[in-house]
């Protein structure tokens, strides 16, 4: 699969998006229930009936669905989710993260997706929140009661891929190699299906040609999942975004073009979706 996180986030992610589903290589979408362009994400989905349709949780950096005075250990003074990943998990390892709120705000997105006539395939998170081994547990619950097939574990092995990223980005890598390791037998244990490998952290923003093609050569057989972020970069795009550094553009330029296919092929590439796996084809 190659996946585009972040649909419903903001405008100008979702014509990014959409302009690479059209180009024929990106195979599904991860669906911000939260995203300040949900109702447009929701509105293309309409127009777009067999678009592969995932449920990205996000519990930092945007609003909440739930009422914040109901989860207020998950946000700010201004009933914001905390800035970032680092600031969530700082906290949640003080134990200042309440799990019933966290379970209320996870099953909350869930419903909203339901609610919105969604036929939800597979889960993810922003910046890989669901690794955490309590809200993963969460999140298996959730996708057992919502009959959702598969949930992401971003495994990507760090000595084929390490040239691709600075420290930073391999050291978050590592740890989340170990969370995958671990969250692939609670995920295998309860019925439900992951990948084998994904770009992970080491692409996140970055996916040309020559990484795209780096990654698809190391590929073996099995599920493997590249995870992109096209985007068209608006002013509210680089002002609410542009401090991850991400090149919104050139992923987006380099989905729409001909190009995967060409490397997908020179491999014997199969492109498929998650509701393709999860009905058997």
């Amino acid at each position: 699969m190659v996946n585009a996180d972040d649909f419903g986030l903001a405008s100008g992610m979702n014509r990014g998006i959409m302009e690479s589903v059209g180009g024929g290589y990106v195979s599904s979408v991860s669906l911000c229930v939260n995203g300040r362009a949900f109702e447009e994400a929701l509105a293309l989905i309409r127009k777009n009936p067999r678009l592969d349709i995932g449920l990205h949780i996000v519990l930092v950096g945007e609003r909440p669905v739930s009422e914040p005075e109901l989860i207020k250990s998950l946000v700010d003074r201004g009933g914001n989710f905390h800035k970032d990943a680092f600031i969530f998990l700082g906290r949640y390892l003080l134990r200042r993260i309440n799990a019933q709120e966290i379970e209320s705000e996870i099953s909350a997105q869930f419903q909203k997706a339901m609610e919105a006539g969604l036929n939800i395939s597979h889960v993810d998170s922003h910046q890989h929140l669901h690794m955490l081994p309590g809200i993963l547990d969460i999140i298996i619950r959730m996708c057992k009661r919502y009959r959702v097939s598969f949930i992401r574990t971003p495994r990507c092995p760090v000595a084929r891929h390490w040239r691709f990223a600075g420290k930073k980005k391999i050291f978050a890598q590592l740890g989340l190699n170990v969370l995958s390791a671990l969250a692939r037998n609670k995920i295998d244990a309860s019925g439900l299906r992951t990948v084998d490998v994904t770009s992970g952290t080491l692409y996140s923003g970055a996916l040309n040609e020559e990484r795209f093609s780096a990654f698809v050569s190391s590929l073996e057989d099995g599920i493997a999942e590249i995870i992109c972020h096209p985007a068209f970069v608006d002013t509210f795009v680089s002002e609410r975004y542009g401090d991850w550094h991400y090149d919104w553009e050139g992923e987006r330029r380099f989905l729409a073009s001909d190009r995967p296919g060409v490397y997908m092929k020179r491999r014997e590439v199969t492109l498929t979706d998650f509701s393709s796996l999860a009905n058997g084809f």
